[in-house]
């Protein structure tokens, strides 16, 4: 049997974790004000390059009894700032809870209806803290790999409550840059970018951040028929460019592909003053290029939790599902019909074809829908920084497209 639990605890988190871990660590400034048993199934989006997202919620109470301060309920569980956490019990988790939502309160409203009252109740997520938190700068860093420029910022409490996750990898490549005026979720964008296509971090519910490019090889397989229940894939070149041109500060630079045609120019141009550094205006053109320069393809598969009701020894441990995971989705009617994408990697084999021929191809998971018996995974051969930074690299960029 699966359950879900919901904890609201009444003080805010200390200014500063060092390296503690949630489910771990004793945190001394929390105080367990009650169990939500009114609480529906949790339901919520988790993404690359984020984490777990904002989740909405409503709960059948009734009006001054919503929990309050001062309401003679005392269970004082409802309140601006007072934690949330959400854990799940299950039979892979055995007897030690997981948990997989964790943040706080940031609004909430009482609805009085002829079919009954309920407190609606806005939770806000611990990797907001990302959007939240400012870096007035300058920070400069010089021959430094973007692994250690983002750890950099969280060991020195910049982002109170995130930690740098233990197995996060270096990039293996070192740059010059200077940070100031931004947030630090505009930050970590900016480093992603910078380490390649490949890369994401990801803000775990356990606040640790973790920085790493795509695994070659899938950390899950799921087969359709018994883990997936549906599955639809996209192809599109909608955003496809064959060449990106960047003007920063005094330098230019220009990635050009082989595909190229100049009877067809399919550029991207960024701009960003803040680049002054000639080695990492070509990094960020090259890194921009590698994700533009593709067919993507992108697959919305439904996967089936294992501990739902009548699953019949079927499905998949959703909560093992993390953004930034590579996948395999296999079709057991189509093993070995299609050799020339048997040993594909991504990131560095060229994805051209059919969309069906995305069945057996390694994928990235870039968003993970969370329904507690079922999660939507939405699949990509992109990086997904990449596609937002095809929108919006930052704030302060300006964007043009130059066309035939």
């Amino acid at each position: 049997m699966k359950t879900a639990i919901w904890r609201s605890y009444k003080t805010r988190p200390l200014p500063h974790w060092g390296g503690a871990v949630w489910g771990r660590d004793r945190y001394d400034a929390y105080e367990l004000a009650a169990e939500w048993e009114d609480a529906p199934v949790p339901e919520f989006s988790m993404s690359l390059n984020g984490g777990p997202e904002m989740i909405d919620l409503s709960l059948p109470r009734r009006l001054g009894e919503i929990g309050e301060l001062g309401e003679p309920t005392l269970t004082q569980d409802i309140g601006i700032g007072q934690m949330v956490t959400v854990s799940i019990l299950d039979a892979d988790t055995g007897a030690d809870e997981l948990v997989i939502w964790r943040g706080w309160i940031d609004e909430y409203a009482v609805t009085v209806q002829p079919q009954g009252e309920v407190v609606k109740v806005g939770l806000v997520p611990l990797s907001a803290k990302l959007a939240d938190s400012y870096l007035v700068g300058p920070q400069t860093f010089t021959d430094t790999d973007p692994s250690e420029m983002m750890r950099w910022f969280l060991d020195k409490g910049y982002v109170p409550g995130l930690a740098w996750h233990p197995t996060s990898a270096l990039v293996g490549a070192t740059f010059t840059h200077t940070f100031e005026k931004q947030t630090l979720k505009e930050v970590f964008d900016f480093i992603t970018t910078l380490a390649g296509a490949a890369w994401g971090y990801y803000v775990g519910p356990d606040g640790q951040v973790l920085f790493r490019a795509t695994p070659t090889v899938a950390d899950h397989t799921l087969t359709i028929g018994r883990h997936v229940s549906q599955v639809e894939f996209t192809k599109t070149a909608t955003q496809r460019r064959t060449q990106v041109v960047l003007y920063g500060a005094g330098v230019t630079a220009t990635a050009t592909a082989a595909e190229y045609d100049p009877s067809n120019p399919l550029v991207k141009v960024e701009v960003d003053d803040r680049i002054t550094d000639q080695e990492v205006a070509d990094r960020i053109a090259e890194s921009l290029l590698d994700s533009l320069n593709t067919i993507d393809f992108r697959a919305t598969v439904t996967v089936i939790d294992n501990n739902g009701p009548g699953t019949d020894n079927k499905g998949y441990d959703i909560e093992d599902l993390k953004p930034g995971d590579a996948v395999v989705v296999v079709n057991p009617d189509a093993v070995g019909q299609i050799p020339k994408w048997g040993s594909a990697v991504w990131g560095a084999d060229y994805y051209d074809g059919s969309p069906s021929e995305m069945a057996s191809q390694v994928l990235r998971i870039a968003k993970v829908n969370y329904g507690f018996d079922s999660a939507v995974l939405e699949l990509s051969n992109r990086q997904p920084s990449q596609v937002q930074t095809v929108q919006d690299l930052s704030d302060k960029l300006k964007q043009h497209m130059v066309a035939a």
